[in-house]
């Protein structure tokens, strides 16, 4: 080709038309070399930005968050330094090896549009030849691509540092959202000034105690309506004693404080008549304090050298709950005691309890229950219809008649708790605790032998006594196999047990129980299992138990009360069997039909499952007063029978210690041979064998 200008000029625009796409090779270059080099320090800003977006430097303290800056700028310096070599424009010779390998171009085609023809110029056949070679070079150059940034980082960063800062930094930004700006602003340079002139926001509520049900009070959402404009105090908010005052604040990193002073109506009740709490820093924005209200007064929120905020309260106080009786208390057919009573509380009353105590000689009344007593008091659970009930009435019905006190005179007052633990008291009446009256021969001595564990006095071994001399003869004084294989259960218990105490409790319990089979047969072992299902059913009202808990108590109820009646007419006809006269109908004992009966026992599962509690509960209490107050006795006076039974056992008891001295004496002088049965004994006493001949006379004439 012939160096003519308008060849040149076709050779400048190829090369112009190049230019373009040399220019953004060379940026694609250099980029890669500024993020394969720089890589760490980009990854650092953007997780410093991250927290930034995040908020998180507000959590952080100040000298923190400085230091954190401080050491990324000098992180950011040193990496710069030592990678400069990076900071330079690529030259052009490399762009265009880097576009012909881009595009599988072999012998560097971009280079031929700056060669020239210098050998056989004047030669129209080496002309020729050159521009179709040129031209060749032109079409390929027209479809050259741009190549794509390859840093190659994947064996730089192992571990993926950079995706990470990128995935914080976009999530960073959506959770921010339109406050990104701001808090990048605020928060990337850690300078005070900075934060000095953000408003204070205050969010201030009240939360009353939970057992009053109240619902919180919201007091403001930020300062521009805690202050009447005229200057003026608001009106005082009403709220429930010791309620809690929960103020919390956003602003400028300085802390406010709370100033409570007491107004007249409160100052009698407050140690000081102005407290002062600082808020608590939740973090370097956000402070926040919880203050209780005893007592009526003027809560002042101040902020820097002003009050931003001020409310009043008065206080609605919590009155101690009230308990009466609305009955005097009384003793049922069954020897219970029945206690009705009435309560009333401002919030509920969440418990109650009737306390024992009692009169004359308290060495007489030996150990009471340690699960019901404390000390010398008798607490004794009170049901209520409901949890938290304001008011109401109830009637409860307990057998006493097994607790050491039976029979003695003590005074009874009935006790009230509500939520807050306060306590209202009824007044104090004298009684006397009913006592069971047992008039089976057998029954009473079992009852006396009881009565000498309880008092605690050391007579365990007497009573050890006492129960070998009554199972000594079993035809003689025992017709139920069960009661000769429960004495002597009781006796070896109480031989066998070390803690001597526990073992008295144990076996009196024992001994109670064989009395009661005893005296009525099934009838009172009965009787406890229905007050038992009562005492269930009626707790199972209370506390909302669900519908089929409820369904199955009553059938459990109606199987308790069918026990019950069989126990007594089986009982009925073995007196009648052995001829004892019919018991005097008393005039105030309660008549009730079968089908009366069982339609108040429908009536109470209904009102259970339609949700009617407290109505179930008062047809439940008439059932047991009813059942209560039903004739139980069954046994005519055998008063002189009874004492001659209670001789005849001591008697026997003389003569069995008597016989067991014998046999100690005869196994002493066996081994040796020194007295036999046959030799008279010194001194004219008689021989072991007439003293034992004598002890079998007095056994006889006790068996006549």
């Amino acid at each position: 080709m012939r160096d003519t200008p308008a060849n040149r000029t076709k050779a400048a625009a190829n090369l112009s038309g190049l230019s373009w796409r040399l220019v953004v090779t060379r940026a694609v270059i250099c980029w890669e070399r500024l993020w394969r080099t720089f890589w760490p320090v980009a990854a650092a800003w953007g997780i410093y930005l991250a927290a930034g977006l995040f908020d998180i430097w507000t959590v952080l303290p100040y000298g923190l968050h400085l230091a954190a800056f401080l050491a990324l700028t000098g992180f950011s310096g040193w990496w710069i330094w030592h990678g400069r070599g990076a900071l330079h424009w690529p030259a052009a010779h490399a762009a265009a090896r880097r576009l012909e390998r881009e595009n599988g171009l072999a012998n560097q085609p971009l280079a031929v549009l700056e060669d020239r023809l210098s050998l056989n110029a004047a030669d129209p056949v080496a002309r020729q030849l050159w521009e179709l070679h040129v031209n060749r070079n032109l079409a390929a150059i027209k479809r050259l691509r741009l190549p794509l940034p390859r840093p190659g980082l994947v064996d730089r960063d192992r571990y993926g540092l950079r995706m990470l800062a990128a995935i914080m930094l976009v999530a960073a930004g959506f959770a921010a959202g339109p406050d990104g700006p701001g808090r990048l602003s605020q928060f990337v340079l850690p300078l005070p000034h900075v934060t000095a002139a953000v408003p204070l926001q205050i969010e201030a509520w009240v939360t009353a105690p939970e057992y009053t049900g109240a619902p919180p009070l919201f007091l403001a959402g930020s300062a521009a309506n805690l202050l009447v404009d005229d200057g003026r105090t608001p009106a005082a908010h009403k709220v429930p004693v010791n309620s809690i005052l929960s103020v919390r604040t956003y602003g400028d990193g300085q802390a406010p404080h709370i100033v409570y002073r007491a107004d007249p109506a409160g100052a009698a009740m407050a140690e000081k008549p102005e407290r002062e709490i600082d808020l608590t820093a939740v973090d370097r924005r956000n402070f926040a304090a919880d203050l209780p209200l005893p007592y009526a007064g003027v809560a002042e929120l101040r902020h820097g050298f002003g009050q931003v905020a001020q409310w009043p309260f008065g206080i609605i106080p919590d009155t101690p709950p009230e308990i009466r009786f609305a009955a005097e208390p009384s003793v049922t057919m069954q020897q219970a005691l029945d206690i009705r009573f009435a309560f009333a509380d401002d919030y509920g009353v969440s418990a109650a309890w009737a306390e024992f105590t009692p009169e004359g000689d308290l060495s007489a009344l030996g150990d009471s229950d340690p699960d019901q007593s404390d000390g010398a008091l008798l607490r004794l659970p009170l049901s209520l219809a409901a949890p938290g009930q304001k008011k109401g009435q109830q009637q409860v019905i307990e057998d006493l008649t097994a607790h050491p006190w039976a029979g003695r005179p003590v005074r009874l007052r009935l006790v009230a708790r509500d939520a807050a633990g306060q306590t209202g008291f009824s007044a104090s009446v004298p009684l006397t605790l009913p006592q069971r009256i047992f008039e089976n021969p057998l029954a009473r001595a079992l009852i006396e032998q009881r009565r000498k564990l309880i008092l605690g006095t050391g007579e365990n071994p007497t009573v050890i006594t006492a129960l070998d001399a009554l199972s000594l003869f079993p035809d003689l004084f025992i017709d139920d196999l069960r009661i000769y294989i429960g004495l002597r259960v009781a006796r070896y218990r109480l031989a066998e047990m070390r803690d001597q105490r526990a073992a008295a409790q144990d076996v009196g319990e024992l001994l109670w129980e064989l009395a009661l089979r005893l005296e009525d047969g099934d009838v009172s072992l009965a009787a406890d299992e229905l007050r038992s299902l009562q005492k269930a059913l009626r707790e199972a009202l209370s506390n909302g138990a669900p519908d089929t808990e409820i369904a199955a108590l009553m059938s459990q109820l109606r199987e308790a009360i069918n026990r019950f009646f069989q126990a007594m007419v089986d009982q009925a006809i073995e007196d009648a069997q052995e001829g004892m006269s019919p018991p005097m109908q008393n005039p105030d004992a309660e008549q009730l039909e079968t089908a009366d009966l069982q339609a108040l026992l429908d009536k109470i599962e209904q009102l259970g499952k339609a949700g009617a509690r407290e109505a179930a509960q008062n047809l439940l209490n008439e059932l047991q007063s009813i059942l209560e107050n039903m004739q139980m006795s069954f046994g005519g006076d055998q008063g002189g029978q009874d004492t001659a039974y209670t001789q005849a056992l001591d008697e026997l008891a003389d003569v069995m210690r008597a016989q067991q001295a014998l046999q100690d004496k005869t196994y002493q002088q066996s081994p040796s041979g020194q007295q036999g049965e046959g030799t008279p004994a010194p001194g004219g006493s008689p021989s072991l064998s007439e003293q034992q001949k004598a002890l079998r006379g007095q056994l006889d004439t006790l068996m006549r």
